[in-house]
């Protein structure tokens, strides 16, 4: 399958062959700190997407990984003065479509399964931190993610850190896009998120 990265590095891409994911955002930091400090986030938009000491850098949406669009022009719009990598990437790899109602709904019931492990194998000093967290997720998600984003690279970190889930190969997901928009978003940007490089075939 093709898929397309928006960039400004194409020509040392290109010349190395390789994509690199940008891991500097700390996901362990950060739900520490929600849950910690996250008790003033009872709604989804409340939901900070950064910790102190991230210095500014935001959770990404899906987690760590390469962004890419379905198509060329797609990832064209997406920044000023940015070229586009094309990738082939195997057909032979695991998806993860959170687009799809089925599987938001599998996500909800191992939500709602990790509550009943943190009743019971969690700390009573730290149990209500992680109940009022996987509460907040589960708002997020059914709200469909409108104004929460980074809920679900959080969501999907959760996951692996109870259920020890293999992350899919690529995840893919649609997003609200609230850039110029008043009131609430009405249309989506769809996004590919490469979790494992090694299922890259070429880069051109």
């Amino acid at each position: 399958m093709k898929l397309y990265h928006s960039t400004t590095q194409k020509p040392k891409i290109i010349e190395s062959g390789k994509l690199k994911v940008n891991r500097r955002f700390n996901f362990q930091k950060y739900l520490i700190f929600l849950l910690q400090q996250g008790y003033e986030m009872k709604e989804p938009y409340q939901l900070k997407g950064n910790y102190p000491g991230s210095n500014g850098l935001q959770a990404p949406f899906m987690g760590h990984g390469i962004y890419c669009y379905g198509t060329f022009k797609e990832a064209e719009k997406h920044q000023a003065n940015c070229q586009v990598v094309e990738i082939s990437y195997s057909e032979q790899s695991s998806k993860l479509n959170l687009d799809d109602d089925k599987t938001l709904y599998d996500i909800l019931e191992s939500l709602s399964e990790i509550e009943e492990i943190i009743d019971t194998n969690i700390s009573e000093e730290a149990r209500w931190g992680w109940k009022h967290l996987i509460v907040l997720l589960k708002n997020c998600l059914l709200e469909e993610f409108v104004e929460s984003g980074p809920a679900v690279g959080l969501i999907i970190y959760v996951l692996l850190y109870f259920k020890k889930i293999k992350v899919s190969d690529l995840l893919i997901r649609s997003f609200y896009d609230k850039i110029g928009v008043v009131g609430k978003p009405k249309t989506k940007k769809k996004y590919f998120l490469i979790s494992n490089t090694d299922k890259i075939e070429e880069i051109f």
